[in-house]
């Protein structure tokens, strides 16, 4: 958090820049991310900062004698994105709750919590900084930059996954093995970051590629690199404030992923006409059916997932039979759509195997890895 003496300055230099007011709230350094879900919070916060400011100023000098310039007029929001986090905290995210609900909902994935990534252009990070050397220079020694403020994509996250949790009751956490990810674009981000690449080349390696498109060359990590290569004349390169985007930033892609689920266990093979994996020559099959098949295929129907992948400790020939504890057989399934499996359903899984392949296989009960490992 800032100085209370400040809240007033700040308010009233971002304003005039046309910064909205969640980004004026993460300029104060407010943390608790409750501030930010609703407008009316928002506004509430501010207001309730401010008053606090104004009582203190009663008793003592006003902010004001401390500044190397008079603070510039208040003026009326314009239309304009912000021009700190490119529109993406003014209406953005808000409108963004309902189409992923629309999105997750199509995708049929089945959880009881989520965990929700968002991926934006680094040149807000640039805005960011630029902003805070500006309050920097209208505020004078008084305000001391803090750049851990909470970030843009922080506060999208804050926003859009606690309205997004409220809706459809499940928690939101970052601990949850089911993955939302949003991503953006911003169709000035090469103008914007030019500047960067024309003072410190050496920060954009991959600009030494011949055939390098934009996005290889203009990464977070690129352009972060740069930033930091030219912290002490940044402000000087750009002109203070930035000035507001003519287009907003976009979101305009939702993937819906889960990690991947892990199910191990042993298998005796009874039968010489049985492979382990499909026995295909020529796109000719060989055998009727296989290990692998087996297994899947009464697994498949009740755990769905794009894509479920076999494993096993060793690799036996056809004609084998097998003895003693049997082969170590692992399943990957991945980007699964069931999320909400328990310990009796493997028992039941186990059970439909061995009934459906008692003359070809055998599954070891009591070699089920349960719980679970997911990662």
């Amino acid at each position: 958090m800032v100085k209370n003496s400040l809240y007033k300055g700040i308010k009233e230099v971002l304003e005039s820049a046309n910064v909205c007011h969640r980004c004026i709230l993460r300029f104060f350094g407010v943390k608790e991310y409750t501030s930010y879900i609703a407008k009316t919070d928002v506004e509430k916060t501010i207001e309730e900062l401010v008053n606090v400011e104004n009582e203190v100023l009663n008793q003592k000098e006003s902010v004001q004698d401390n500044s190397s310039d008079d603070y510039p007029l208040p003026k009326r929001f314009l239309p304009n994105p912000c021009a700190a986090c490119l529109g993406i905290l003014q209406e953005t995210c808000d409108e963004m709750v309902t189409k992923l609900d629309d999105v997750v909902t199509k995708s049929e994935h089945r959880f009881k919590d989520f965990v929700l990534q968002v991926a934006l252009p680094v040149v807000v990070d640039l805005r960011d900084r630029l902003f805070l050397f500006y309050l920097k220079q209208k505020l004078g020694e008084s305000f001391c930059i803090d750049e851990n403020i909470p970030s843009v994509k922080d506060i999208c996250k804050w926003v859009i996954g606690s309205q997004y949790g409220k809706l459809t009751n499940t928690g939101f956490t970052p601990s949850s093995d089911f993955q939302i990810l949003i991503s953006s674009t911003y169709p000035d981000t090469v103008k914007e970051c030019f500047v960067l690449f024309k003072n410190c080349t050496e920060a954009f390696p991959n600009s030494r590629k011949s055939k390098a498109t934009a996005e290889d060359i203009y990464t977070k990590t690129a352009v972060l690199n740069a930033m930091e290569a030219l912290s002490t004349k940044i402000e000087k390169l750009y002109t203070l404030p930035p000035s507001p985007p003519d287009k907003c930033c976009t979101f305009h892609e939702i993937k819906c992923t889960h990690s991947p689920l892990y199910l191990g266990g042993r298998y005796n093979k009874y039968s010489r006409e049985l492979s382990q994996t499909p026995w295909l020559i020529d796109g000719e099959r060989k055998m009727e059916s296989s290990v692998n098949e087996l297994i899947t295929d009464v697994v498949q129907r009740r755990i769905l997932a794009d894509k479920i992948i076999f494993s096993a400790s060793g690799r036996e020939d056809v004609d084998v039979k097998m003895l003693g504890d049997g082969e170590l057989c692992l399943k990957t399934f991945v980007c699964m759509f069931h999320l909400t499996l328990k310990q009796r359903d493997f028992s039941c899984y186990v059970l439909s195997i061995i009934n459906i392949t008692s003359r070809l296989i055998y599954t070891a009960t009591n070699a089920m890895v349960l719980p679970l490992y997911q990662v």
